[in-house]
């Protein structure tokens, strides 16, 4: 009898570790996934950020020493929100040309 709890006991252990074994392996991974996802994400929030400012000051250093009929002119034929679209679109731009570029690495690798 106390062979079988022991047995028992032993086999439930090994199960045990064989489980926590394997879903600290899938943690791991998944865990080095997010971590990568997070800066790539934190990555792209810094560039919009970076040239939605510089656009912004640009438009308003130009806006500032123009005479006030061009910064009218300019406000009923140019959106609200163009520093966002550009600096959106530069963005992109560069995460596709650095996607492209590490693609093009591997496949000089392979």
């Amino acid at each position: 009898m106390q062979f079988l709890i022991a047995g028992i006991i032993g086999l439930m252990s090994f199960i045990g570790s064989l489980f926590t074994r394997s879903v600290s392996v899938a943690l791991e991974y998944s865990a080095k996934r997010l971590v990568i996802i997070a800066s790539v994400v934190a990555l792209m929030a810094t560039f919009v950020a970076a040239f939605y400012f510089a656009i912004k000051q640009t438009i308003d250093s130009i806006a500032l020493v123009s005479p006030p009929q061009l910064s009218i002119a300019a406000s009923l034929c140019v959106p609200d929100n163009l520093p966002m679209i550009i600096s959106l679109q530069l963005t992109a731009r560069l995460l596709r040309f650095a996607y492209e570029w590490n693609v093009k690495v591997l496949q000089w690798r392979l």
